[in-house]
């Protein structure tokens, strides 16, 4: 796996200047391909200060083709919906990734 790491990161820094930064679209396909570990290559692009990754959410993408067949100003109050629940509004916080905690659903038992 260090060998593929190493010959991915050549392979993109091979033309890097100072000052570049390196998209993850011009290059997750290409490690992919190569059998390479994106995560492993975005965590030492990432350290060095010069990533952008600029793929787009995950999330994002799966509720447009979820919601592209319906008319468009319900597919509007959908996406609207869906993005005040996952990020936040001004009276609704942003959902979190992290469980919670037991002590907090102890309240509830009797």
């Amino acid at each position: 796996m260090r060998r593929a790491l190493n010959r991915n990161l050549v392979m993109l820094l091979a033309s890097h200047h100072e000052g570049d930064v390196v998209r993850t679209s011009d290059f997750h396909h290409i490690i992919r391909r190569r059998g390479g570990g994106l995560i492993h290559v975005m965590d030492v692009l990432s350290t060095m200060g010069i990533l952008l990754d600029d793929r787009p959410a995950v999330f994002d993408t799966w509720l447009e083709s979820k919601t592209e067949q319906l008319p468009a100003p319900i597919a509007c109050q959908i996406r609207r919906w869906a993005h005040v629940l996952r990020h936040g509004g001004p009276r609704h916080n942003p959902a979190t990734s992290t469980p919670p905690s037991p002590t907090s659903a102890s309240r509830f038992l009797p």
